[in-house]
């Protein structure tokens, strides 16, 4: 993240001050961005902090808590499983059809298999706190616990 910043700020220093802007900063901010944002996925998820409304969660009891957990959890592991398909198909066909970036000519299917491999990581992340959820509702875990 902080080459990514570093890489801007001497962009946008070159562009203003000299007139001569860094080549491909666009698709690199780009390529990176995805790679940050597929890779971090699994890492919110294991700390928990994702970005969530609790409007009802802070309602629930704790066995309501942990039904809505383990719902939202095979929700979630059914969307991540297509997700994760689709990418890696995708990554298929970005490479069958030796896809670039545009400027600089960098093989866009890398970014797309590193895009699946945090896909898959985050569907582990997601199906480890939905497994310790269910566990515990399946213990009895009740109102007042």
């Amino acid at each position: 993240m902080l080459g990514l910043l570093g890489w801007t700020v001497v962009d946008i220093v070159g562009r203003t001050f000299f007139n001569a802007p860094m080549r491909g900063t666009v698709e690199l901010t780009e390529l990176a961005v995805v790679i940050l944002v597929y890779l971090g996925l699994s890492y919110a998820e294991s700390r928990d902090s994702h970005i969530a409304v609790d409007l009802l969660y802070q309602r629930l009891g704790v066995r309501g808590r942990l039904l809505l957990r383990v719902f939202a959890g095979a929700v979630s592991l059914l969307v991540i499983s297509v997700l994760t398909w689709r990418l890696f198909v995708y990554a298929g066909q970005l490479d069958t059809g030796g896809y670039t970036t545009g400027i600089l000519r960098l093989p866009l299917y890398p970014v797309a298999l590193l895009a699946v491999l945090g896909a898959a990581a985050f569907w582990l992340a997601v199906f480890a706190n939905t497994a310790v959820s269910l566990l515990a509702l399946m213990r009895g875990h009740r109102d007042g616990d």
